[in-house]
């Protein structure tokens, strides 16, 4: 059936079947929903993860290690496991459907941007940081103040790839 076989599908892309446009259509819209919300949902969760995974902003004392420690493994772990096996697992608890698609995709990126956020974190100038320790910031002051304004641009544009990434 090799020849008849591509003549089939040859003729199927000159003679479009324009009966499921309305489906397909549907469905891409749902697929760029899908990724909008999971993205959406990811955001402040990788916001604030990014900064007990960021080694420079957790080198304090042993517990903070320890925390860094056990807050970098998850999310190695979650990371390494594809988005669908996820999508798999979460069909499992609460059946097949978007909504699967949807936790899976939300709790990688989660992981993603977590990872890029402290990455992004740990390579922030430390001058601003050290200047508001020196007059006597809180440590929250700090991180307000001298951390968030040094990454908010390419925190938009990890969110941005992160949602085009989710979309795809």
């Amino acid at each position: 059936s090799g020849l008849h076989g591509a003549r089939r599908i040859f003729s199927a892309l000159l003679n479009p079947n324009f009966e499921v446009l309305d489906v397909a259509v549907f469905a891409a819209i749902e697929t760029i929903f899908m990724a909008f919300i999971a993205t959406v949902i990811a955001l402040p969760f990788a916001f604030i993860i990014g900064f007990f995974a960021a080694r420079n902003l957790m080198s304090g004392s042993k517990f903070t290690i320890v925390v860094y420690t056990v807050i970098r493994f998850f999310l190695n772990v979650s990371r390494s496991i594809e988005p669908l096996v996820w999508a798999i697992i979460f069909s499992v608890w609460v059946g097949i459907g978007p909504f699967a698609g949807m936790l899976a995709l939300c709790l990688h990126s989660v992981s993603s941007l977590s990872k890029l956020y402290s990455e992004q974190i740990e390579n922030i100038s430390e001058g601003p940081v050290e200047a508001m320790k020196a007059t006597g910031a809180h440590p929250i002051q700090v991180i307000w103040f001298g951390v968030v304004p040094q990454i908010m641009l390419p925190y938009l544009s990890f969110t941005i790839y992160r949602w085009d990434i989710n979309v795809r």
